[in-house]
């Protein structure tokens, strides 16, 4: 059976994140692969009130001979299937916080963006007292510290991310559109920050 070109394949390099590279000149395997990512981020933006700073979106498509490659960060996986915390356990996922909390910096930034008051706001800082001196930057980063070791602690339910059914789908678009195109030359790969490849433990 014959597989993606050399030349396709080669052609592949130049794609990233941006879509507006994801232009109609793409072959039909190429294509295919584009539409996969960008639905990818859409699912991953439709989710209310993510704390998302932007890296779990950021998939990439490389050739490596005749194959495709889609690469993509470890936070895709933990937030498609949910994260164990150290002390509550109740979601059916292989992922869980062991020794290594999640980065308080990613909690403010999401703090920063909503534009969260701490000062007379009885949601997030409790009931304001006229004669405290409130600090916004130190309460914001007291906020941040708090929701992270929630998180830690009880961890947090996968989302709507839908990673499996995405996958599928683009095996099947490779199928109808790309004819010719050996779904054994696609592989998807998600590294951790150590750099290895944990997508053989999702299910």
């Amino acid at each position: 059976m014959a597989t993606l070109s050399q030349a396709n394949a080669a052609a592949l390099d130049s794609l990233g994140v941006n879509k507006n590279k994801f232009t109609s000149a793409l072959s039909a395997a190429e294509d295919a692969c584009a539409q996969f990512i960008k639905r990818i981020q859409a699912n991953i933006q439709a989710i209310p009130d993510f704390v998302n700073t932007g890296a779990i979106e950021n998939l990439t498509v490389e050739s490596s001979g005749d194959e495709i490659h889609i690469k993509g960060s470890g936070h895709i996986l933990w937030q498609n299937y949910g994260v164990n915390g150290v002390k509550v356990q109740v979601y059916d996922t292989v992922y869980q916080y062991k020794d290594k909390r999640p980065p308080v910096e990613i909690f403010l930034a999401w703090i920063q963006s909503k534009n969260i008051s701490m000062v007379h706001n009885p949601k997030y800082y409790g009931n304001p007292s006229p004669f405290k001196e409130v600090n916004e930057e130190k309460d914001q980063l007291k906020l941040a510290w708090a929701m992270a070791t929630k998180v830690y602690n009880e961890g947090f339910k996968p989302r709507p991310i839908k990673w499996d059914e995405e996958k599928e789908k683009l095996k099947q678009d490779l199928i109808k559109n790309a004819k010719g195109f050996v779904i054994g030359k696609l592989k998807t790969e998600i590294y951790n920050k150590e750099g290895n490849n944990i997508e053989s433990k999702g299910k």
